[in-house]
């Protein structure tokens, strides 16, 4: 009787195992980058939607440096201002108001919660700079994040880091 029989031999094993040993340490700095790609891109939103009155609350606006907190990877952007969660929560539903900085009364400055820095701020994406910031920055953050990660998954099956 005949018979047909088939060898079916997959070579290059061993050098496939020694690439999924390295896999997950080379995952894990590739992911750190992008991360730190996206803290970055969410940084520059939220500077560009935050209010401006002395421009410090923009100036201080920042993120930090990715890291992996315990099965996350972690990218964390804001301001040590003390006043900031104020101005982000701000539901001023006044049409104009005074501001006083220094002894000095500014009449008709605010206009609907926006000082005069904060309206000559250009729009972002449909954003107005203003209260909020921080979260409408996170919102325009959220489309890079599936890029991220696609460029994530090529860096890894290229063999890059």
């Amino acid at each position: 009787m005949a018979g047909l029989s088939l060898k079916i031999e997959w070579t290059g094993l061993r050098e496939l195992q020694d690439e999924f040993k390295t896999m997950n340490k080379r995952f894990n700095l590739i992911l750190l980058d992008e991360m730190d790609k996206i803290g970055l891109s969410c940084e520059e939103y939220a500077k560009a939607l935050s209010p401006r009155d002395s421009g410090d609350l923009e100036n201080s606006i920042h993120s930090t440096q990715a890291t992996v907190e315990g099965q996350s990877f972690v990218v964390y952007v804001g301001t040590n201002m003390e006043y900031a969660t104020y101005v982000h929560e701000l539901n001023n539903v006044r049409p104009v108001g005074d501001k006083y900085e220094r002894g000095v009364k500014y009449p008709n400055y605010y206009i609907r919660g926006r000082g005069t820095g904060t309206c000559q701020k250009p729009n972002v994406k449909g954003y107005q700079p203003g209260r909020k910031f921080l979260q409408h920055a996170v919102i325009l953050t959220d489309q890079h994040f599936e890029t991220a990660m696609e460029r994530a998954l090529i860096r890894l099956f290229e063999g890059g880091s």
